[in-house]
C-alpha cells in the first residue's frame, strides 16, 4: 500500500511539474536560439570587415599602381578584354600605347 501511495505521490508532483517543466524547456530553446543567432550575426560582421579590409588593400595597390604609371592601376590586375582578343602577344603598355595611337587618330580626323 505504502508503495502504491508513494507511485501516486510521484505522479502527482509530475504532472503538476510537467507545466513548468515545458516552460523551463521552451526558455533553454530560446536562450539556445539567441546565442546561435548572435554568434552567426558576428561571423557575418567578421566576415564583413574582412571583405572590406580586402577591398581597401586592393584600393592602396592599385593607386600606388596608378601613382607609378603602371595600367593596372586603372584598369585592374587583368587584362581588358579588347586587349587579350586584339593583341593576345602584346604586352598591356605596348597595347595601352597602341589604343592611344588609335584613339589619336580617331580625335584628329574628326576635325
Amino acid at each position: 500500500m505504502a508503495g502504491l501511495f508513494g507511485m501516486l505521490l510521484a505522479l502527482g508532483v509530475l504532472l503538476w511539474l510537467l507545466p513548468w517543466l515545458g516552460v523551463v524547456a521552451v526558455a533553454a530553446g530560446l536562450v539556445w536560439l539567441l546565442r546561435w543567432w548572435m554568434l552567426h550575426d558576428a561571423d557575418r560582421a567578421f566576415a564583413r570587415r574582412d571583405e572590406a579590409h580586402a577591398l581597401a588593400d586592393r584600393a592602396v595597390q592599385q593607386n600606388q599602381w596608378y601613382l607609378a604609371g603602371d595600367p593596372r592601376g586603372v584598369f585592374g590586375e587583368s587584362p581588358r578584354p579588347v586587349q587579350t582578343l586584339l593583341v593576345p602577344s602584346t604586352s598591356i603598355a605596348a597595347a595601352s600605347s597602341r589604343d592611344a595611337r588609335v584613339l589619336a587618330s580617331f580625335g584628329s580626323s574628326m576635325t
